[in-house]
């Protein structure tokens, strides 16, 4: 099992984010909302589920979500959002440049998923149907804390203990796509994460900057991973 980490910044997301440590970014992503849905001395629960439907454009996807965000609120549920990336054409032109950001891609499809501390089995049910979801992701009380996979007809996965590993697996499962899976992110959840991104972010681009001058100069150097 897993320990939580409260020491995972948005910055350390960032970070790992922009220098193309996919692995890093998801690995991260799940251990700190993970972490937040442990309340005192009771273990973890969550589900993972969205409303996005990859054959609507983004404009309906972010309506309906809005609705299904009213949902959770009306049960007074908080959330977390998680973006899960999909390589949809694995021989397509990879980025364009140094600036490793997934959204730039081309080859690329990006949803957006909800991360939701303490929703129960019964309500994953309730919300799956009603926004027309293949399936969702559940670990907590009702699964003695194992990771699982339910689909919308009944059939159910039980993946193990929490991991990374555990809930790609579990998600990848629930969605049923022909892409690739390349990982989950944890986008900025508020004001001061959204500081620390930027932050990373400006890093990153001074960084690329000045590796492009002493290229320009002649001197040879070797990028980070």
């Amino acid at each position: 099992m897993i320990k939580p980490n409260w020491d995972i910044t948005q910055y350390d997301i960032a970070n790992a984010y922009f220098k193309g440590d996919f692995e890093g970014v998801t690995e991260m992503s799940l251990i700190s909302m993970w972490t937040r849905s442990i309340q005192g001395p009771n273990e973890a629960s969550f589900g993972i589920i969205t409303s996005w439907k990859h054959e609507l454009s983004l404009e309906d996807n972010i309506q309906i979500l809005d609705l299904f965000i009213e949902l959770l609120k009306s049960w007074r549920l908080t959330f977390y959002r998680l973006y899960a990336y999909w390589q949809t054409d694995p021989s397509a032109d990879n980025a364009s440049d140094d600036f490793n950001v997934l959204e730039k891609r081309r080859d690329i499809y990006r949803e957006l998923l909800l991360f939701i501390p303490w929703i129960s089995l019964q309500q994953l049910e309730v919300a799956g149907k009603k926004f027309d979801q293949n399936g969702w992701v559940y670990a907590g009380p009702q699964t003695r804390g194992q990771v699982r996979m339910i689909l919308l007809g009944g059939a159910e996965e039980t993946l193990g203990n929490f991991s990374p590993e555990a809930v790609i697996e579990a998600y990848k499962k629930s969605r049923i796509y022909g892409f690739t899976f390349k990982g989950f992110r944890m986008p900025p959840q508020g004001f001061m994460d959204g500081i620390q991104y930027i932050s990373a972010e400006k890093e990153y681009k001074q960084s690329l900057f000045r590796l492009k001058q002493l290229e320009n100069a002649g001197v040879s150097v070797q990028k980070s991973s």
